[in-house]
């Protein structure tokens, strides 16, 4: 089922059309289809490219639809959307400008030998608490 949403809003830097296109600070006033976009650039995929359509399992109208008619897709889609391109659900309806799904840096931690993971996790607190400590 998708939802139908008026929410546009061109904060969008540059044309969008080319891979690593950025979102603006204080985008959260991006449409979906804006993230979707620009999520789509930055993980190597055109927007409404076959590729995409396939991995996603929608049509070309649909994605037209998230475009011209602000319409959103079920939370199904939108989960496979977010696991596709690398990016949180939140990101994609307009609730965080974090790009980063915290599940998949859980996924890459979980995959270190325990050596690893202690390392990360001291790099992680000397980063959260700006401390720069080299890795040994």
């Amino acid at each position: 089922m998708e939802k139908q949403t008026k929410k546009k809003n061109s904060s969008i830097t540059g044309s969008g059309k080319t891979e690593g296109s950025a979102m603006a600070a204080g985008s959260t006033n991006c449409s979906f289809y804006e993230r979707y976009e620009s999520a789509c650039y930055m993980a190597g995929f055109r927007p409404f490219g076959n590729k995409i359509q396939n991995a996603l399992h929608v049509s070309r109208t649909t994605i037209s639809r998230w475009k011209n008619n602000g319409v959103m897709p079920g939370a199904d889609t939108l989960a496979l959307i977010a696991t596709t391109l690398h990016v949180s659900s939140d990101f994609l309806i307009g609730i965080s400008d974090d790009r980063e799904d915290s599940v998949a840096v859980a996924r890459l931690y979980n995959e270190l030998d325990p050596i690893d993971k202690a390392r990360a996790f001291s790099y992680i607190q000397a980063l959260v608490s700006k401390k720069t400590t080299p890795l040994q």
